[in-house]
């Protein structure tokens, strides 16, 4: 069986890598529980100053495992759903709270919690070719974990409302130009790049560089709050007829009739 995570620390960075490219990286419970733990691990080592999130083949990661959903509504199993929320959630919090920074490399699709888990990272640096988004409104579904905070803070409610209404992909390109992401690179120079980031965040002060993080993440308590409320909000959608619709409707590839129940 793969490893959901591949985990590599060498001259100061750790780097993990979601490895599921058969489905574009979409996390289970396991994958969020395996990265959880290995950013944990690497948050304490004293000679990592670099934490780098990518993805294996040709996505980021597109979300939640939307069969695994499926599984877990037939069988009116929010338990699992309750465990992976509080996994993602103790995920976005500890992105903020490592003193390494933070850099998310966007190969491809980074979709609804993919999006939040690029979005929490200090940098993020994406390929020509990648397409973000919260497409998840189709499914039923509210936004995953984080999303509200991030995106009214970047973008201001009204392009935040229009991009969780729409459940459109936006192109890295465009993503730059409103301030989602800080930067896109064409798909053959996206390693060179990194590279360059990369020597060039090692060479800084790292007593400066704690106090940045420090202070640019400061007071956690609110982010805590909202974090808490988007879970419940989701695990309600979760149990909801619409969110049997949306989920049965993309599975079966036809449009979805939601009621409202």
């Amino acid at each position: 069986m793969k490893t959901p995570i591949l985990e590599q620390v060498e001259q100061g960075i750790a780097t993990f890598t979601l490895n599921r490219p058969a489905t574009l990286n979409s996390y289970d419970l396991e994958l969020l529980v395996h990265l959880q733990q290995a950013i944990e691990r690497c948050s304490e080592r004293d000679d990592v100053r670099l934490l780098i999130l990518k993805g294996s083949g040709s996505s980021f990661c597109s979300g939640p495992d939307i069969g695994r959903l499926h599984r877990w509504l037939q069988s009116s199993d929010a338990a699992n759903l309750r465990r992976a929320s509080e996994a993602f959630r103790q995920i976005l919090l500890r992105l903020r709270r490592v003193p390494q920074l933070t850099i998310a490399v966007i190969n491809g699709v980074a979709a609804d919690g993919g999006l939040n888990l690029a979005l929490s990272c200090d940098f993020h640096i994406a390929s020509s070719q990648a397409s973000v988004g919260y497409p998840f409104i189709e499914l039923g579904l509210s936004p995953e974990l984080g999303t509200a905070l991030l995106l009214s803070r970047t973008l201001g409610p009204s392009a935040c409302f229009e991009l969780l209404t729409s459940g459109r992909l936006l192109r890295a390109e465009e993503a730059v130009q409103i301030g989602l992401l800080n930067r896109q690179v064409p798909a053959n120079r996206l390693e060179s790049a990194v590279a360059a980031l990369k020597r060039k965040l090692l060479g800084l002060p790292p007593i400066a560089v704690r106090n940045i993080k420090k202070a640019v993440h400061g007071n956690m308590q609110g982010w805590e709050q909202i974090l808490e409320h988007e879970m419940e909000a989701r695990i309600r959608c979760f149990q909801s007829e619409d969110c049997r619709e949306g989920l049965r409707s993309f599975l079966e590839n036809k449009k979805p009739q939601f009621r409202g129940e």
